[in-house]
């Protein structure tokens, strides 16, 4: 995504609403702040290209069926230091992952199929997660 940014790929492209999740694919090999400073980056960048455009982040989606997973602990970290971004100008931060979580906060595999991806009905709850902040955002 950086790449695409820094070389200006998506050129005159003139968006009135961004939104960002990015740093799962990180979150076996690099430290919490570390994800969360590359996401950081990604704003920066987005917020350059896009001066007009509203920029919602997403907290990391939680990961593996447990919840007491050490994927889960990096993740909660991860989307702590994430809610520092909203002091940018024009930069929601937002964390929708309890609308995948069980009530023992296990993640069900009708949500996830392999513990990370999302499946039709996680879908379905992510996107009435964010319709009603994409609205009001999008005005």
């Amino acid at each position: 995504m950086l790449y695409r940014l820094e070389n200006q790929q998506f050129q005159g492209a003139k968006p009135k609403l961004i939104v960002l999740q990015a740093g799962i694919n990180n979150i076996y090999i690099h430290k919490a702040k570390d994800i969360a400073a590359g996401v950081g980056m990604l704003v920066r960048n987005l917020r350059k290209s896009f001066p007009e455009a509203a920029i919602l982040v997403l907290g990391l989606f939680p990961a593996g069926y447990e919840p007491h997973s050490p994927l889960r602990t990096k993740i909660k970290k991860v989307n702590q230091e994430l809610t520092l971004l909203a002091r940018y100008q024009g930069v929601y931060v937002k964390d929708i992952g309890d609308v995948f979580l069980s009530p023992s906060k296990t993640l069900p595999r009708n949500i996830s199929y392999d513990g990370i991806h999302l499946t039709p009905l996680g879908y379905e709850r992510f996107a009435n997660a964010i319709l009603p902040t994409l609205d009001r955002l999008s005005r």
